[in-house]
């Protein structure tokens, strides 16, 4: 960890850094034991998985490759002392970690992966798209990414229920103490979506194209859109879906809100939106839709409203919200 900000002259040579590479893949491709690995909820079995020395240890491992890969993996950012350094810090091991990376998160669909472990799993795929060479290693896992991997990290968990019923004043706490939040694979989770829906193949080296459309954000508010009409249907039908989905879709739309409003044509698709998804949910019996959808409207409360009545429900519904 010493080495983040000065790589030391021994690990500068020939060699030298390679078996600690070596050694810090083997413990991120190591597999655990079943009663560490099996997928849970329960809060009680996270934090004790979360404590266990195998999970601490894999956890020490993805911070440190990620700290080195953030600091020598991509050359705009390194000084020209560090530049050779970092060249062969890249050709050498980026390829090789990112996939250790990748399917460590993609396991967390299955099987349980510790806090830190995720969280600085994510942080590394995040480095990993801003750079055009891993960006193009990332492409064909796009769409597990967006799909079957965001939203479900983005849920609200059993920690967050169970908190949040025994001191709901702690849980807002939290979510709004940087502290906190920096190291919760949920926030975490929400800078790779932005940087995957910001990003643009017609941008070349970090140079941005006037009028370059981004390649992701399109598709994946569809994706948004026709599981917000699914849930729509499923709860005129009578059935109960889970309302943890609904709230992270939600919670997706409103992080991508930078990006949505650069876009015309997304930003006046967000009145209909808010109108048949969210304005219902403003006297939602479950607090967390109830929640989001306040949060939602905050920001979004900035665009151009075509219909007066849903702007006097929204305003009376987040009004009534304060006193419920």
């Amino acid at each position: 960890m010493s080495n983040q900000l000065h790589i030391t002259p021994f690990l500068r040579e020939a060699g030298a850094l390679d078996p600690w590479i070596a050694f810090f893949k083997t413990l991120l491709d190591r597999p655990l034991p079943a009663e560490l690995d099996s997928f849970v909820e329960d809060m009680e079995s996270i934090q004790a998985r979360d404590k266990s020395l195998h999970w601490k240890i894999k956890g020490m491992a993805a911070k440190i490759t990620y700290r080195l890969f953030s600091k020598y993996g991509n050359l705009k950012y390194v000084s020209a002392d560090d530049e050779a350094f970092s060249a062969d810090f890249f050709n050498k091991y980026a390829e090789s970690l990112l996939e250790s990376h990748l399917t460590l998160m993609f396991r967390r669909k299955t099987n349980f992966v510790g806090s830190k472990s995720l969280n600085f799993v994510i942080k590394f795929v995040t480095a990993a798209t801003k750079i055009d060479k891993t960006m193009d290693k990332l492409k064909p896992f796009i769409e597990n990414i967006l799909y079957e991997t965001v939203i479900p990290i983005m849920m609200v968990t059993h920690k967050d229920v169970t908190l949040f019923t025994e001191d709901a004043i702690e849980y807002i706490r939290k979510q709004q103490d940087f502290t906190e939040t920096l190291y919760m694979p949920k926030n975490t989770i929400i800078d790779l979506l932005i940087y995957i829906c910001n990003y643009s193949s017609e941008n070349v080296g970090g140079k941005k194209k006037k009028g370059a459309k981004p390649d992701y954000l399109f598709p994946f508010l569809n994706y948004v859109s026709e599981n917000l009409a699914q849930y729509a249907t499923q709860v005129a039908s009578g059935a109960t879906p889970d309302w943890r989905v609904k709230e992270a879709l939600l919670y997706a739309v409103g992080s991508l809100k930078d990006q949505v409003e650069c876009q015309p044509e997304l930003s006046s698709q967000m009145e209909p939106m808010l109108t048949n998804h969210v304005l219902a949910e403003l006297k939602s019996t479950q607090p967390f839709l109830r929640s989001r959808a306040c949060w939602l409207y905050g920001e979004f409360g900035e665009f151009e409203f075509t219909n007066e009545d849903h702007v006097k429900q929204a305003v009376d519904g987040v009004y009534q919200s304060l006193f419920a």
